[in-house]
């Protein structure tokens, strides 16, 4: 009997004595290191399925709506991040952009480039051509232009057609009354035409002044 209960003294100490509690410690670091083990695991897969941040470059902008023939305060820029995967022809520097005239409406955070901003409006003038200040029968028509449309103007007396492809360089948009008020007449659309026709929209002009309209424009394909 007391073998017995020597035995079973033993089997006690054996199951809860210090060496099963240091077998237990080291099975529970085990398990700990095993957990950790998977997480290092799924940071590195999820690292590399992650798509990578797509790069992006500096844009200027203009930061608050800038008006057709405005001259570009650096009030009137900042700089935003676009994706360098969108191109912006013509982008100007945040340095260069200021300073110059705006040949067409820009609206607030749209990019200034060098179609939109000029250092002078005579300088998108080629050697050949001379800029006039045309009043438009339609004021309305101003505010569906933008620098580079074709216009063929029409002589308000006779109607005949005064210049073919009359190249836009700055429009300004038409204001609007409150409470859907007219377009008022304080639009301007200026053209760059051939020194050839000249004269003869000089004379157009001076006709539509006595009768006091506009000439008559309508926009063609300027492909």
């Amino acid at each position: 009997m007391t073998g017995a209960r020597r035995g079973g003294s033993a089997r006690f100490v054996a199951l809860r004595g210090p060496g099963r509690q240091a077998r237990w410690q080291r099975a529970r670091l085990r398990r700990i290191a095993a957990a950790a083990l998977v997480a290092v695991a799924v940071c590195a897969a999820w690292g590399l399925l992650r798509p990578a941040p797509e790069a992006t470059v500096a844009v200027t902008v203009a930061a608050r709506p800038i008006a057709a023939g405005a001259k570009i305060s650096p009030a009137d820029l900042r700089t935003a991040r676009w994706p360098s995967s969108v191109a912006v022809p013509g982008v100007l520097p945040l340095s260069t952009a200021a300073g110059r005239t705006a040949t067409a409406a820009i609206a607030a955070g749209e990019p200034v480039t060098q179609s939109r901003a000029t250092r002078s409006i005579w300088g998108v003038l080629r050697a050949d051509e001379q800029a006039f200040t045309i009043p438009l029968a339609d004021p309305a028509l101003a505010g569906l232009l933008s620098p580079g449309d074709l216009l063929d103007l029409y002589d308000p007396g006779d109607h005949r057609v005064v210049v073919s492809a009359a190249r836009v360089v700055m429009s300004t948009t038409p204001k609007v009354e409150p409470m859907g008020g007219s377009a008022t007449a304080d639009v301007m659309v200026v053209v760059a035409v051939p020194r050839r026709n000249s004269a003869e929209l000089a004379g157009s002009l001076a006709t539509a002044a006595t009768l006091g309209t506009g000439l008559v424009a309508a926009a063609r394909p300027s492909g």
